[in-house]
């Protein structure tokens, strides 16, 4: 069930609907997702007795071959392929509800840049707004 969950959530990822059609971008997510769920799952296998210092190993290598792997790639597919092996260690873990809200939360972010920043600058111009009323009546 994890690798399951692991590989529609990395495919989620890259997916844009009426854009996604033979994107390459999908496999290479879901495939970065199942192979962190299945070194978390295998090490947390091993680690039954109380040793999770072969986790913290799993945790670190998952994210090494990751950053190894996508050292050529733009800055915002790296990013997608990290937060997709962080996601793929949280599955394996055996955390899907926490994965799943993550996952939720990075898709909307990345894919809709644009209202995040209009969210963010006009956040600021409110406080700047409140501000400027607190000096008006002092």
């Amino acid at each position: 069930i994890k690798i399951i969950l692991a590989s529609f959530i990395g495919g989620a990822f890259n997916y844009v609907p009426e854009k996604s059609e033979k994107n390459q971008n999908i496999i290479h997510t879901a495939l970065i997702c199942i192979l962190s769920t299945t070194i978390m799952s295998i090490t947390k296998q091993l680690s039954y007795g109380g040793d999770y210092y072969l986790m913290g190993f799993g945790i670190i290598s998952a994210l090494i071959v990751t950053l190894y792997v996508s050292k050529k790639l733009i800055f915002i597919e790296r990013i997608n392929w990290v937060f997709s092996c962080v996601v793929g260690i949280i599955i394996g873990v055996g955390y899907f509800l926490q994965a799943i809200i993550l996952a939720i939360l990075i898709y909307y972010i990345i894919h809709n840049t644009e209202d995040v920043m209009d969210f963010v600058y006009k956040t600021g111009d409110i406080s700047n707004d409140s501000s400027n009323l607190d000096s008006e009546n002092n």
